[in-house]
């Protein structure tokens, strides 16, 4: 008995509990549906304006340039060759060295071309003895003397033969003396012709030995000279100053051996060659820069910033029927040598000044299926305004030819954040030339990537997303 009602009486007290914790709950979740009603309603967030930076449209007197690729050369090049053939005996250089003209770089044996000249001087000497034979001989003079003791023997025979004939008339002298005369008068006569005919050829004799004498002498100075000559070939000396390359022979190899044997090679880097490959459309514009002797700026890449000056001096005859361009040539200044021939150069060169050339930064140019565009800010808005754009650029910059004018305010900074018709906050960049090219406008034969134009995409701005509030502290 006792222990039933001991049971309801914790029942009872259970039954409690659970209203109490029910009533709470209950009470709680009206308090959480009335609170909010209570709260005062919070402003909508402000959206912000974007942020952008602008610079003006600015004027300046800007340089055109053409720019094109080039190659550098040597102005002068020289190949040391043996000529002659022999053991290479001395190399009296060293290898990628300064060398000075006139400066004795190899020698080659030269003993057997000294005995050549030896012999050489030996021929000459007897044939001018044999010229001085011919000059003073005698022959003229016995034929001459030859020829008066024929002219003598004839009188004498004539003198016989009128005798002869005196006293026949006379029966004093026989038909056979008669004849006999005759005869010898005869010989005589003849004699004399046969004299007359060795003096002349005495004197034609005389004339011709001393030229055949002469013509002698002459091939033995020719032999002379000619082994004179190969014996100074046997020492080769620099034609130039330059730089020497490697010796390409060593030394007691055999050289010249079926043709000349080319031994190093001798560069004049200072100054400078720069071929240069120019479109034919600006050969009026070039003859007239080289004849004039323009001065030229060349670019050896980002390893050496410097740039390097010189000046135009040579333009080809032709245009090359397959690239429609035109060899230009210029020496630059290399007193260092730290130009070498054979790099690829980029040469810049001067042909005319914009004045008063109206120039954006690149970076303002926008490229859409709209066309060319900039984003100009007025009176705090965005206004899409179309231009069109020299081919030049410049430092950095782009030539405007229409749409802009001097001091409007082009967006150079956040393009990304605005669309036209926008309200945005604007603050001023400082309108600064970047020197990537020679100071001045730039035009290329093909597109490089200075040449590139970013195309920045304009977007919707951002939109500040609203943060749930805060409940409200009990």
């Amino acid at each position: 008995m006792l222990n039933l009602r001991g049971a309801n009486i914790m029942a009872l007290a259970n039954t409690d509990r659970v209203g109490a914790v029910f009533s709470r709950v209950l009470i709680a979740t009206c308090l959480l549906a009335i609170a909010p009603g209570c709260q005062q309603q919070k402003a909508p967030l402000e959206r912000k304006k974007p942020a952008v930076g602008v610079t003006p449209v600015t004027v300046l007197d800007a340089p055109l340039i053409v720019s094109s690729n080039s190659t550098t050369r040597a102005a002068n090049a020289v190949t040391i060759s043996a000529r002659v053939k022999g053991f290479l005996k001395e190399i009296l250089f060293t290898e990628g060295s300064e060398v000075k003209k006139g400066e004795l770089l190899f020698v080659i044996d030269e003993q057997p071309y000294k005995v050549a000249l030896a012999q050489a001087k030996a021929m000459l000497a007897e044939a001018k003895s044999g010229l001085e034979k011919a000059k003073t001989s005698k022959g003229r003079e016995i034929a001459a003397a030859q020829l008066a003791l024929a002219v003598a023997g004839q009188v004498l025979q004539t003198v016989e033969d009128q005798r002869a004939r005196l006293l026949y008339s006379r029966n004093a002298a026989s038909k056979g003396d008669l004849d006999l005369a005759e005869a010898q008068l005869q010989k005589a006569n003849a004699q004399v012709d046969v004299e007359k005919a060795s003096l002349e050829q005495a004197k034609t004799d005389f004339d011709v030995n001393i030229q055949a004498a002469q013509a002698k002498v002459d091939q033995a100075q020719a032999n002379l000279d000619d082994a004179q000559i190969n014996l100074s070939y046997c020492r080769m000396f620099a034609p130039l100053d330059g730089r020497i390359g490697e010796a390409l022979i060593k030394l007691d190899n055999l050289v010249g051996n079926g043709g000349e044997t080319p031994l190093a090679t001798i560069q004049q880097l200072d100054p400078m060659g720069v071929d240069l490959q120019v479109s034919s459309t600006h050969l009026p514009k070039a003859t007239e820069l080289v004849k004039n002797q323009q001065e030229i700026e060349v670019d050896l890449g980002e390893e050496r910033p410097q740039r390097f000056k010189g000046k135009l001096s040579f333009i080809d005859n032709t245009v090359s029927r397959t690239t429609s361009t035109f060899l230009v040539k210029a020496n630059v200044p290399n007193a260092a040598n730290t130009i070498l021939p054979g790099e690829y150069a980029r040469a810049f060169i001067t042909i005319d000044t914009r004045k008063n050339a109206l120039v954006v930064p690149e970076r303002a140019i926008v490229e859409g299926q709209a066309g060319t565009t900039v984003y100009v800010v007025s009176d705090g808005k965005v206004n899409v305004v179309p231009v069109v754009l020299d081919t030049d650029t410049y430092k950095g910059s782009r030539v405007v030819t229409s749409g802009l004018t001097a001091g409007q305010k082009v967006i150079v900074e956040g393009i990304q954040l605005v669309r036209p018709g926008a309200e945005v906050e604007s603050r001023d960049v400082e309108f600064k030339l970047i020197d990537d090219t020679p100071s001045g406008l730039s035009r290329s034969a093909s597109p490089s990537k200075a040449d590139t134009v970013t195309k920045p995409v304009p977007t919707e701005p951002a939109k500040a997303e609203a943060k749930p509030a805060a409940p409200p502290a009990r």
